[in-house]
């Protein structure tokens, strides 16, 4: 120690340069590899040995959700992993006034046109004020601004199970649709933090070891 002639600065820097480079190993495997293998690991425990079709808890029911701009969604039942809707209501507004709406008893996300159709429902369109709304009954419907299923309801959030770049991802998506974004804002800045720790026990146990 000090007492053999070492400098503070000479017995604190091997430890400094070994936690920062703790730090960014542990950042570097958190944002690359952690995710999937967590991910992967979920899959085989929940969906495999516990048999949870739905181990995303990507299905649910009576949902009700702004679906970006001035668009609004009730479902009696949303499944986001299969990308379909049962009892739907959709609502668009503009300007403020409904505009149209869309009561159809079943919806479902067709990937390949990138788009929901409805089915066996009732299309309202609103004109102006004090104009009488004009309905229509159809067997399919395709139109209106909905996004694709993970844009409309995510699935939960699995902390250890998505990177930084993924929260932010999903923190828009959030945004987009008027939902709150409280948990991963905050799983968005323990994602920063975890890994700075290693640095500021470093330099806790340091201040402890120098003044005493």
């Amino acid at each position: 120690g000090m007492a053999g002639g070492w400098r503070p600065i000479e017995m604190a820097a091997p430890l400094l340069v070994c936690s920062a480079l703790t730090a960014l190993l542990q950042f570097a495997v958190q944002e690359t590899v952690a995710p999937e293998l967590f991910m992967r690991s979920e899959y085989i425990f929940e969906g495999k040995m516990r048999g949870r079709g739905d181990w995303q808890r990507r299905s649910r029911r009576d949902v009700s959700f702004a679906a970006g701009g001035e668009t609004f969604v009730t479902a009696r039942e949303f499944d986001g992993a299969k990308g379909e809707m049962g009892g739907v209501l959709v609502y668009e507004y503009k300007d403020g006034d409904l505009s149209s709406e869309v009561n159809a008893k079943s919806a479902a996300w067709d990937e390949a046109r990138r788009e929901w159709v409805f089915n066996d429902g009732v299309l309202t369109r609103y004109g102006a004020r004090g104009e009488k709304p004009e309905s229509s009954d159809f067997a399919e419907y395709t139109g209106g601004t909905l996004g694709p299923p993970g844009d409309l309801a995510p699935g939960r959030l699995v902390p250890d199970g998505v990177s930084m770049r993924g929260v932010r991802e999903r923190i828009k998506r959030l945004r987009a649709v008027g939902s709150p974004v409280v948990n991963e804002t905050v799983q968005l800045y323990s994602k920063v933090a975890m890994p700075l720790a290693n640095v500021v026990l470093a330099v806790m146990g340091l201040t402890l070891v120098l003044l005493v």
